[in-house]
């Protein structure tokens, strides 16, 4: 649930921004009925509104997304039960942790379907597996699946099967344009 609610924050502000320069820009090309300038005025302001009190909310938990950590951890470091400056023993990294909420294929962070790998009951730790916040760290990585029937076939026929989500990250980045989550 992680992933959609980052989702939501990141559309809703997204979406307010748009909406409140797409009006201004027209009431600035154009002369409306007072009644229609009013309405788009307080689309306006109610954008803004919305963008000044979510773009803070998003930003903040971008960052305890890149700490791997969730409020109430938060809040009882802030709050003193727990030393402020201690490590969360669940930080890979901050691509790694990207990876444990939205899924380790960039590609489909942005898009609402999907979830990461795993059971939602158990998650790794730091300097389990593999080398600490690496991309492999992240659930100890397994091959890809493949979206399409018959895809992983052909990826071994074309020898692009990696072993590490390190070499996914770098083959997907030459283009190799097989699609796998």
């Amino acid at each position: 649930n992680h992933k959609f609610f980052v989702q939501f924050l990141a559309y809703t502000v997204a979406s307010c921004i748009l909406a409140s320069t797409s009006i201004l820009a027209a009431l600035c090309r154009g002369l409306f009925p007072a009644g229609l300038t009013v309405m788009m005025g307080a689309g306006v302001v109610l954008s803004l509104l919305l963008t000044a009190v979510l773009g803070p909310f998003l930003s903040w938990h971008l960052w305890l997304l890149s700490r791997n950590m969730t409020t109430i951890e938060f809040c009882e470091r802030w709050g003193g039960r727990v030393e402020a400056s201690a490590e969360s023993p669940y930080d890979l990294g901050v691509f790694a942790n990207f990876c444990s909420v939205f899924g380790w294929n960039p590609l489909f962070w942005l898009l609402p379907f999907g979830a990461p790998e795993g059971d939602g009951l158990s998650f790794p730790r730091a300097g389990e597996g593999a080398e600490a916040g690496s991309p492999d760290d992240f659930l100890g990585f397994d091959a890809p699946r493949c979206a399409s029937p018959g895809a992983e076939d052909a990826a071994e026929e074309v020898g692009w099967v990696p072993s590490s989500a390190s070499e996914f990250v770098e083959d997907v980045g030459e283009g190799l344009g097989a699609v796998c989550v």
